[in-house]
């Protein structure tokens, strides 16, 4: 029997620990390090697992123009920043006419070197995101599409690129969720149930679709707080931040005892988590959990 903790500890840039994963990384290690010290008297493996690149970044976009001077011969030249600013038209445009919970958050990173000069290189970056695999994949292939179509009409040349894989959906296991609710309830803590929502996306999700797995959150700010933000970062330092790790390190661990000494908790884990892997193949066809290399996946 192997138990695994994942140890997210990347940062965000100018912001640091925004999201907290100063505090997952400590909660995974203590939980890995105690479970760990009664391996030998109850059997099993533990594992713990460094994420550090768990914060991705999606997909790349670059436009390719023609350089002249924007005033005296803005047409000998092809503006691709123009055609940049196009696409983010367009990607504000797919993201309404979908469900509401798909994003496409984008950043211009390079669009010219000076106003007297048409841009003859953009460079953008997109995280897409959805509820599902299958609709993130159909959001990234209308981007695609607008892509292709602006580079077509504007003239310049493109280059459309993973810079990671993308997230997968959480798949929570409800059996090992009411355990680690039951050991939460030990502490006092009282947990709220329903679908979150605001919330992000992790690489917690695909690994959900290979083993059973779960991912609570502990909040550390109140409701009104939002993450990837300097107050949330400065507020995983505090004792409240600390209070924090060390309760998910004491409840994570526990529910890794009860899977060690119970084989029936075992069986009824693995159970539910055939039955979504059965539900998931039937919707999505043979092969929806394949290994997919996204990053070499080029124009």
């Amino acid at each position: 029997m192997r138990v695994g903790f994942l140890a997210e500890y990347d940062a965000l840039p100018g912001l640091g620990h925004a999201c907290g994963h100063n505090l997952i990384a400590a909660a995974a290690i203590g939980a890995g390090i105690a479970v760990g010290r009664l391996v030998d008297l109850l059997g099993g493996e533990i594992l713990v697992f460094g994420t550090p690149a768990e914060e991705t970044i999606g997909v790349q976009v670059e436009f390719h123009g023609k350089p002249a001077h924007a005033v005296a011969h803005p047409d000998k030249g092809i503006n691709a920043l123009d055609a940049m600013i196009q696409l983010f038209i367009a990607a504000d445009h797919i993201r309404r006419s979908s469900r509401r919970d798909v994003r496409i958050p984008g950043v211009i990173l390079e669009g010219g070197v000076r106003p007297n000069v048409v841009p003859e290189r953009a460079v953008a970056q997109f995280s897409i995101r959805a509820p599902t695999s299958p609709e993130r994949d159909e959001v990234v292939a209308r981007m695609r599409r607008w892509v292709e179509s602006i580079a077509l009409a504007s003239g310049c040349s493109f280059a459309f690129q993973f810079t990671d894989n993308p997230y997968d959906e959480m798949i929570t296991n409800r059996t090992l969720a009411e355990i680690y609710k039951g050991h939460l309830a030990s502490e006092g803590v009282a947990t709220r149930d329903e679908p979150r929502e605001h919330m992000g996306s992790l690489d917690m999700g695909n690994v959900s679709f290979r083993v059973p797995a779960i991912h609570a959150y502990v909040a550390i700010v109140p409701p009104d707080v939002a993450s990837h933000t300097q107050t949330f970062a400065l507020a995983t330092v505090t004792q409240t931040g600390k209070q924090a790790a060390l309760l998910a390190a004491k409840t994570l661990g526990r529910t890794a005892v009860d899977l060690l000494c119970d084989s029936g908790l075992v069986a009824r884990v693995r159970e539910e988590f055939a039955a979504m892997r059965a539900a998931a193949k039937t919707t999505r066809g043979e092969g929806f959990d394949a290994p997919r290399d996204y990053i070499l996946d080029r124009p």
